[in-house]
């Protein structure tokens, strides 16, 4: 599972795969207007601590991990469930970084100066189409955020803005297949 929002907000959207298809829930309420819409009609919007707690207990459930990127994510997810359910969540949670920094070590000789998810896609000659890369999400979450505040429909945002919600929906399922992808390598070797 992967978040995407703004360094200085909670979240916006949360994305996961699960059996190879992706799903997306819109989690900043504000956003909830872009739910089902052009070329991102899987995303729907939920109640974060709802969409948590499902995902905590259909891992527990049929044995599955929830994995991440990084910390960061285990703690906005810890963030918005109990006590009882973090308990949980820790018995099914995995860093990826925890499978990746020992194979690149292993591999390479030395620890990887650089973790980012885009490091690793770079170094199995995963390409995200630039529209969808990195630096979009911030400044496009941005512009939308700052139209919806002013009132407007989806249809009476931008034409940048909707193309722009897009992007960031496409960002977060390039994150999530590759990151899929990577540990699925990684692990096989």
């Amino acid at each position: 599972m992967d978040y995407e929002g703004n360094i200085d907000k909670p979240p916006t959207l949360l994305g996961w795969r699960v059996d190879g298809e992706t799903f997306g829930a819109i989690i900043e309420p504000l956003f909830s207007i872009c739910e089902k819409k052009f070329k991102a009609k899987y995303v729907v919007a939920l109640d974060h601590q709802q969409q948590v707690s499902e995902l905590i207990q259909r891992a527990f459930k049929e044995s599955r991990c929830i994995v991440t990127w990084s910390q960061h994510d285990l703690y906005v997810m810890k963030s918005v469930i109990s006590a009882s359910e973090s308990k949980q969540l820790a018995s099914v949670y995995r860093n990826a970084l925890g499978t990746a920094r020992p194979w690149y070590r292993n591999e390479y000789g030395v620890t990887a100066d650089v973790a980012s998810l885009s490091h690793f896609c770079d170094l199995f000659a995963l390409k995200v189409p630039e529209r969808f890369g990195t630096g979009i999400v911030g400044t496009t979450l941005g512009l939308i955020r700052s139209q919806l505040n002013e009132g407007r429909s989806y249809g009476e945002l931008t034409p940048k803005a909707r193309l722009g919600w897009v992007k960031v929906v496409r960002h977060n399922e390039y994150d999530l297949i590759f990151m899929e992808k990577i540990l699925t390598k990684i692990t096989a070797a």
